[in-house]
């Protein structure tokens, strides 16, 4: 499920259909009556939880209603998720989260409160490109040098991860399989960390949204490989892509979604699904994720169902292969 965007390597912004999504949906009279909650299950401060609160401005504007923005981080975002998947289903406690509470967790441990597969989905808010980066004098300017360079030196590199089982070290896990090379697994509580050793020279390559490292890139003090799926991406137009670099199945992004309680219906769904999109088209909010090169989305409940099956079944044979487990 692309939604139209080409491999996300370049900056075309596609919302749902809001025709087909009004033309669809029976709104629930006077919803919402009352104060909106979303949970973001992970601290203040991080693109979950800036994005959450764009978007939560603009529904609180268009519905007349307080949504107000509640961050319950921890064990890995299961706590804000169990908390979310055991509220009412009546549209008035929603979940937004990057893939892990919403398709990952379920694979990497053993004991969750909540079935990830159960969400009522609302919408696909954003997707972020990604890059492979290296540290600033890692004999190898390109994946095609970097492949070559870890076959000559069997387990001598290391590479650092956002966490075991984030979007970053599983993306990590499936281009050294694919390549047929091994790497240590650092892994870092988040970006931040992960960046700050990169550029210390205490891992050779991080796998990370572009956001980032757009500064430490510029500076000199890191250095792209590749970037983007298969186009390259308009602010780094010299570096290859995945595609162009041998990688075409890769697809490395980032997402943020917005799921409801296991069933919450499907019509208090899609009138979410329909604010959010339209809160995503407003110039204001597209000019502020694109600041963070992250691209709105806006998917009906439909697209969004048909993605997070495809998400999941992609990185469940990931984590199985790498026997990855996180608790």
């Amino acid at each position: 499920m692309k939604f139209g965007i080409a491999g996300m390597g370049i900056c075309a912004i596609v919302i749902g259909s809001l025709g087909a999504v009004s033309a669809v949906a029976q709104p629930v009279v006077g919803y919402p009556t009352r104060a909106v909650r979303i949970v973001v299950p992970y601290p203040p401060g991080g693109a979950p939880d800036i994005f959450t609160r764009m978007v939560a401005e603009k529904l609180a504007a268009n519905w007349k209603q307080s949504v107000v923005v509640e961050n319950r981080a921890g064990a890995a975002g299961n706590i804000g998720a169990a908390l979310v998947a055991h509220a009412a289903p009546d549209g008035y406690t929603l979940l937004s989260s990057p893939p892990g509470p919403i398709a990952l967790n379920g694979s990497l441990f053993k004991n969750l409160s909540y079935d990830q597969t159960k969400w009522s989905p609302v919408t696909i808010l954003t997707r972020q490109p990604m890059l492979l980066a290296a540290r600033k004098n890692l004999p190898a300017n390109s994946v095609q040098e970097l492949i070559a360079l870890a076959k000559q030196d069997p387990g001598k590199f290391s590479f650092g991860s956002l966490g075991n089982g984030t979007i970053s070290h599983l993306t990590m896990m499936l281009f050294l399989s694919t390549a047929g090379v091994t790497f240590l697994n650092v892994p870092f509580q988040g970006s931040t960390p992960a960046l700050a050793a990169l550029m210390g020279e205490q891992v050779d390559i991080v796998f990370d949204n572009v956001a980032p490292y757009i500064g430490p890139v510029r500076n000199g003090r890191v250095k792209i490989l590749a970037a983007g799926s298969t186009e390259r991406l308009p602010m780094y137009p010299d570096t290859q892509s995945f595609s162009e670099a041998g990688f075409p199945k890769l697809a490395p992004y980032a997402w943020f979604a917005v799921v409801a309680p296991p069933n919450t219906p499907t019509s208090v769904t899609q009138q979410i699904s329909k604010a959010i999109a339209e809160a995503l088209a407003q110039p204001d909010v597209k000019k502020r994720l694109a600041d963070s090169v992250a691209y709105p989305v806006g998917s009906t409940p439909a697209e969004t169902a048909a993605f997070l099956d495809e998400e999941r079944a992609r990185w469940r044979e990931v984590i199985r292969s790498a026997n990855i487990t996180a608790g």
